[in-house]
């Protein structure tokens, strides 16, 4: 397989298309669906300082672990705080040994005693821009990440009644909003954001990034925003919409919802929304998948 490596100098609202060119891609690793006792919509992704992998559901407000391909309930000493409004978990990360959720519902994130939501009022009031979060509906946060003494949080795509599209908003510890920016998309139809993470390397400060509806993972470096872009297409869907990864009435959307980077590997989840995987797909047929389960698939990460 091909891929195309995209760099783009990005200057505010200015995108410059600085090289393109076709390399060889990531190489597939393996792909599995973590069992449980009923069809697990797989929402984020997260490691621990210990290696542990903790992953979320957006239909149950849980934090489960991923142990040897299966997906089991996880303890956490402490209590969150939990309000009635805080659903529909659509990220997980660690911040040291604490673990923090995202609610899409609440546009917050949640850890033990701890709750941080972005100022949207005070950025309104210097900047004269509302974005509206009440608003966004499904359409909101569906990644986060700590780097650095700082939050990122992922705008998901444009809401009905709000005209903005997807962007990244990045916070201090607080919610403090320092500033909001995108990358440029792959297309014109249906750009929208996933996960996210963040890592240092190089000592050089990176987010990663899921653009699930172009199957792209985009690596932005946060000091120059050169951004440099890896296709997964191959594997989970294609531009004809022909034996698609999953059957799905709406093959146009994917359905990438998670993303973890390991310092060999990159994983990404789906979220199926109950979908059944294709049986005709030949990813589906190679590694015996079946069923609506969630499906993981791991990368080799090379110098990505």
């Amino acid at each position: 397989m091909k891929f195309q490596k995209i760099i783009f100098i990005a200057l505010a609202s200015f995108f410059f298309v600085q090289n393109l060119e076709a390399q060889d891609s990531l190489q597939l690793k393996t792909m599995y669906q973590p069992k449980y006792w009923y069809p697990f919509e797989l929402s984020g992704l997260a490691k621990d300082n210990q290696g542990n992998v903790f992953v979320v559901n957006d239909e149950n407000q849980r934090i489960f672990r991923l142990q040897h391909q299966k997906i089991k309930r996880a303890k956490f000493r402490g209590k969150a705080n939990l309000s009635s409004i805080d659903k529909d978990w659509e990220g997980i990360d660690f911040q040291g040994d604490d673990c923090f959720v995202l609610s899409e519902k609440s546009s917050s994130i949640i850890g033990k005693n701890k709750k941080i939501r972005p100022n949207f009022k005070e950025y309104e009031n210097q900047t004269g821009e509302d974005l509206m979060p009440e608003k966004w509906g499904n359409a909101g946060f569906e990644g986060f990440c700590f780097g650095n003494k700082k939050l990122y949080f992922a705008k998901e795509r444009t809401a009905r009644v709000v005209s903005d599209s997807r962007y990244i908003l990045e916070t201090d510890l607080t919610g403090k909003i320092l500033r909001k920016f995108t990358i440029p998309a792959k297309g014109s139809k249906n750009p929208d954001f996933a996960d996210i993470k963040f890592e240092i390397k190089d000592e050089k400060e990176y987010l990663y990034i899921l653009e699930r509806n172009f199957y792209f993972i985009t690596r932005l470096d946060l000091a120059t925003n050169e951004t440099v872009s890896y296709s997964f297409s191959k594997y989970a869907g294609n531009k004809k919409l022909e034996n698609t990864f999953y059957k799905t009435r709406h093959p146009e959307y994917g359905m990438a919802e998670a993303l973890l980077i390991t310092k060999d590997e990159i994983w990404i989840g789906f979220d199926n929304n109950i979908s059944p995987v294709n049986p005709e797909n030949q990813y589906v047929q190679k590694y015996n998948l079946e069923g609506k389960q969630c499906t993981i698939m791991i990368f080799e990460r090379g110098d990505f």
